[in-house]
């Protein structure tokens, strides 16, 4: 719920991303997914790198990243496509010819660096854990770096019509050369996000990462409206088949969601992202089973992450809603009399939880009788007009565009002078 007094903006737009979700028959880079328009993205040129290229891969399996070219039977498949409407560039790795790189990569470290040129790197989406996206350059020389770990990807899902349905492995169902489970798997997207019809959140698009092992998931994740609220929301789809290809081992989805600043503030509506906390977002898991959800700020109060884990199918959603957005309640309140009609009110000040403190308002009530008087400042509260001999509980509260805080607990302000100097 949103905290009190807290004021959302509807965003622009308010209808659903049209899913992107990518269901993994021959890897992402497979035949099934290319267009006409597809075109190789190539190794760069050392000297005169010509984007969009592959500036680096490395594999690190904890004795040193290592150049991916210089090992035996490793590649990696990039391809260029501008036939969907936006400009993307898919990256997967590839071991022995197959997109299965074996369960011995699990804790492996692959950083893969790409030029993408005029290409703009809004969205980041992919297969991956443990993830890292670092964007760099600007106008016709941007570039993007990922590091993660390769991941199990488990299942065949029909996305036809939600909920998605993920069955189950059948040795009858396989064709030959099919494979429905991948001990290893890495790939990203990098897009411009291009069919966004509204410019400005396009723009807020850019920093927001996307990965997961789920099988079927709404890549980008959807904008969509909180019934219970009408504010606006993002939307997480996401299906599996329950048990690996074992038909026992249980298949337990991970996702990690990085959601920008710029996004929270433009569809949102939170007045300052950079001062949110783990309770400014509220997410959570639909339908029954095990599961767990977190939300907190990144490291350098750039955007929020999402992390949802050990979650099991077969068709849940993720809902991301906002939290408490208002300030805190100020704590540690002292009051104190210093003339006869003057006093002042100390506290230590609110957390701001995405809205900025914009100065704190205080309110003394006489102890006896039905007197009261008011203050404002920016730190320590003074009152003035206050009746001689006369004791007051006061109390603070923090003011700020989401609304105000909660009052804070009351202070006894004494009927007589304190010397506090």
């Amino acid at each position: 719920m949103q905290g009190d007094g807290a004021k959302m903006r509807t965003p622009k737009i308010l209808t659903a991303v049209a899913l992107v979700a990518s269901t993994l028959t021959a890897g992402l880079i497979g035949s099934s997914t290319a267009t006409a328009a597809s075109t190789e993205v190539p190794w760069c040129n050392p000297t005169t790198p010509i984007a969009p290229c592959i500036q680096s891969a490395t594999v690190d399996t904890g004795a040193g990243a290592t150049d991916i070219r210089t090992m035996s039977g490793w590649e990696v498949q990039a391809l260029a496509d501008s036939g969907s409407g936006s400009n993307e560039i898919r990256v997967a790795l590839m071991r022995d010819s197959s997109y299965q790189l074996g369960s011995d990569t699990l804790d492996d470290t692959v950083v893969v660096k790409v030029l993408t040129g005029s290409l703009i790197p809004r969205v980041v989406t992919g297969k991956a854990k443990d993830t890292e996206v670092v964007r760099a350059g600007s106008g016709s020389a941007q570039e993007v770096t990922v590091t993660g770990k390769p991941v199990v990807v488990s299942g065949y899902c029909d996305q036809s019509v939600w909920p998605w349905t993920c069955t189950e492995f059948e040795e009858t169902t396989l064709q030959e050369g099919e494979r429905y489970e991948f001990d290893g798997y890495f790939d990203f997207q990098v897009s411009d996000y291009g069919t966004w019809d509204d410019a400005t959140q396009r723009a807020a698009f850019y920093g927001m990462n996307y990965f997961t092992n789920v099988v079927a998931t709404s890549i980008p994740p959807e904008i969509t409206d909180d019934p219970a609220t009408g504010n606006p929301m993002l939307l997480i789809r996401m299906a599996n088949s329950h048990f690996r290809q074992d038909g026992t081992t249980v298949v337990k989805g991970r996702g990690e969601l990085r959601i920008p600043n710029a996004f929270l503030k433009e569809v949102y509506g939170i007045p300052d992202p950079s001062t949110m906390s783990g309770t400014s977002l509220t997410p959570s898991l639909s339908g029954s089973g095990p599961g767990t959800v977190t939300s907190a700020q990144e490291p350098g109060d750039k955007a929020m992450l999402v992390t949802y884990d050990n979650v099991e199918f077969s068709a849940r959603q993720l809902r991301i809603r906002t939290g408490q957005i208002t300030p805190t309640r100020p704590t540690q309140v002292s009051a104190w009399r210093t003339s006869a009609r003057r006093g002042f009110v100390d506290f230590e000040p609110s957390d701001a939880r995405g809205a900025k403190v914009t100065g704190y308002a205080g309110r003394c009530e006489a102890v006896r009788g039905d007197h009261v008087v008011t203050g404002s400042s920016d730190n320590i509260v003074r009152f003035t007009g206050l009746r001689k001999g006369v004791a007051y509980d006061c109390k603070v509260r923090a003011k700020s565009e989401a609304g105000p805080s909660k009052w804070s607990e009351v202070a006894r302000m004494g009927a007589k002078v304190v010397d506090v100097s």
